[in-house]
């Protein structure tokens, strides 16, 4: 009985939680082009970004709608995110763009479309860094490790996040390509659509404390004490019937 009873109490007061994956596809992308600030931003097959001509810079935009990770979220819970990367595939560099580094910030405004977004309308609306990864030539897919720089009150609020991605190529032209949306789309499939892939955990109710080991302890002598006492008093009891 004090085993059932101490193990009841361990498991009123601690946290339930349950950990799992998901892989969220890019809502909306675009790139948006210094050299024309005004005008909506490129569409098309490929996401440019770095130095097109000198002094004319792209970046590209990619929107992702994470319902399918905050919806599972009741009142009280809270999520973790264990590990997270952001995934786009490179489909295209120039001739003499050489490795350089691929730099992805955090977008601070989520409400924009690719038939309104300009370089005027969302420059001043990128964030801080994120993280960096290297660029080299080819076809390939690159991954960007966002764990620990990716935080739920990112996303939180809206269910929404926004990466904004650029390289360091400067002085002379030079850019990398991604697959958009369109690009993937003339495969009839998402197959190149840019992705999130999240291991996260969900603490059910928030965190609650889990007693200090005093303090079970002390609930544990209580209830060895109580026993004590009741077969005390059983003792008692049975000498008397026995002298009546």
């Amino acid at each position: 009985m004090k085993k059932l009873i101490v193990s009841s109490i361990l498991c009123l007061t601690t946290t339930l939680s349950y950990a799992d994956t998901i892989q969220i596809k890019v809502d909306a992308d675009i790139s948006i082009y210094e050299a024309s600030p005004d005008a909506t931003g490129e569409g098309g097959w490929y996401l440019y970004i770095g130095n097109h001509f000198a002094g004319q810079e792209y970046y590209s935009l990619f929107k992702f709608d994470l319902t399918g990770l905050t919806s599972q979220l009741s009142p009280g819970d809270v999520l973790n995110i264990n590990s997270l990367t952001f995934n786009s595939y490179q489909n295209y560099n120039t001739n003499y763009a050489t490795t350089v580094n691929g730099n992805l910030y955090l977008g601070t405004d989520d409400n924009w479309t690719p038939a309104t977004t300009t370089w005027n309308t969302y420059i001043s609306k990128v964030g801080s860094l994120l993280t960096s990864t290297p660029l080299t030539p080819g076809n390939k897919w690159v991954s960007w490790d966002l764990t620990g720089k990716l935080l739920p009150s990112d996303f939180i609020s809206d269910n929404l996040v926004t990466l904004v991605l650029d390289s360091d190529t400067t002085g002379s032209a030079g850019w990398y390509d991604f697959a958009s949306r369109e690009y993937s789309d003339i495969y009839n499939s998402d197959i190149y659509y840019s992705y999130l892939d999240i291991d996260y955990t969900i603490q059910q109710g928030g965190i609650t404390p889990v007693p200090e080991p005093s303090t079970i302890i002390l609930l544990s002598i209580g209830v060895i004490g109580m026993g004590g006492y009741g077969r005390k008093w059983l003792n008692t009891k049975g000498r008397m019937f026995r002298l009546v």
